[in-house]
Parts: structure tokens; sequence; C-alpha cells
């Protein structure tokens, strides 16, 4: 199961996604690697291993280039047969 979520870069300035990081080893999330000029946008596509029935929500921490703490994406959903 994968989602891929938007990212605009609503500042001034450049910016560009240093890190992303999951919640658990079963979520694997890729990013734009190249800085997003004012207006941009990139992407972030977290990617889980659902391998169990029901619902489920993970997270994915985004760390911004120069900046300490992360924006969070949550995916949620639920698992059927």
């Amino acid at each position: 199961v994968s989602h891929t979520f938007e990212v605009v870069n609503r500042t001034a300035e450049p910016v560009k996604i240093a890190k992303v990081n999951p919640s658990c080893g079963c979520t694997v999330a890729d990013h734009t690697k190249e800085w997003l000029q004012p207006g941009e946008t990139g992407t972030v596509t977290a990617t889980l291993s659902a391998k169990k029935k029901g619902y489920f929500t993970k997270q994915v921490s985004v760390f911004m280039e120069g900046e300490e703490s992360p924006k969070v994406l949550t995916i949620r959903g639920e698992v059927i047969e």
C-alpha cells in the first residue's frame, strides 16, 4: 500500500527535504531530493507492507534542511481480504 503526499514550498526561500523517517520497519519512504523553489511542489511517498488485516495508522517524520523539528505525515487505512 502506497500513498504520495504533495509538499509545497510556501516560503520565500528554497527548501529541501533532508530526510524522512518512517515510524516502523514495515513502512519505507522516499522523497524529492532536489531543492524546492518558492511555490514548487515535491513529494513524499510512504509504502506500507500490509500483511495483517485490520486498521492501521503509520507516520513518517519529514525533516527539512536546517530544521530540527520534523513535520509528521500520517497514513491511515484498513487492510481487508
